[in-house]
């Protein structure tokens, strides 16, 4: 229903990093990357004319190009023109309230923003969502503060958790945390950066390991 074709992309790329982690011991050859390149560049376009609407391969493969590098900061100059001269800074409004336990409620930046750039698409019952690189939540929070400030600590956030991944012995179990891992953090250059200070994937996942270890 939601037309997701990421998440097939991911797949593939989560199978090429464990076959990187076991068989190269790490790096990454040329030749491995051309190949999965070519293989998506054939798959993608295929599911942008199935589920999309797409007329040919070469009008997919424009689409992937665009969803690839421009469907994720498109968003950002849009979030720049709101804030603040349409709306004031939200000072922590769209931070996640696990459970309701805390008294407000999130705020819905990205699909709010959805319906303030394309009206006609509430009216018709569509809702949208409008997400952008973890930055674009920072500024509509804290403004250029946050944009300073929140990659220094999710750095910190992020080297904690390899630090901690990285004690680990080589098992079949570090390789597989080691790409889920990836796959978890990969989505800030797509998503806001909230969701990752306040994590119950991300502690679930140690949990299931530490469990699976002892």
């Amino acid at each position: 229903m939601a037309t997701e074709k990421a998440p097939f992309a991911w797949l593939l790329i989560g199978l090429f990093l464990t076959f990187l982690l076991t068989r190269k011991h790490g790096r990454v050859p040329l030749k491995s990357v051309v190949f999965l390149f070519s293989a998506m560049l054939v798959i993608l376009p295929v599911m942008y004319i199935l589920f999309m609407g797409s007329r040919d391969w070469k009008q997919g493969v424009n689409s992937v190009f665009s969803r690839a590098f421009a469907g994720g900061i498109t968003p950002a100059a849009f979030y720049l023109e709101v804030f603040p001269a349409q709306k004031d800074f939200l000072l922590g409004q769209t931070f996640p309230n696990p459970g309701g336990i805390l008294p407000f409620t999130p705020y819905r930046y990205t699909v709010e923003l959805m319906n303030m750039r394309f009206p006609h698409l509430q009216e018709g019952g569509i809702v949208g969502s409008m997400p952008t690189a973890f930055w674009g939540e920072a500024y509509i929070n804290f403004g250029w503060l946050g944009v300073l400030a929140i990659p220094v600590l999710l750095g910190a956030w992020i080297w904690i958790v390899a630090y901690l991944l990285d004690k680990m012995n080589n098992s079949p179990i570090k390789i597989a945390s080691t790409v889920l891992l990836i796959s978890h953090f990969k989505d800030l250059s797509s998503s806001g950066f909230s969701g990752y200070f306040i994590d119950v994937g991300l502690v679930s996942l140690f949990i299931i390991l530490f469990l699976v270890i002892a």
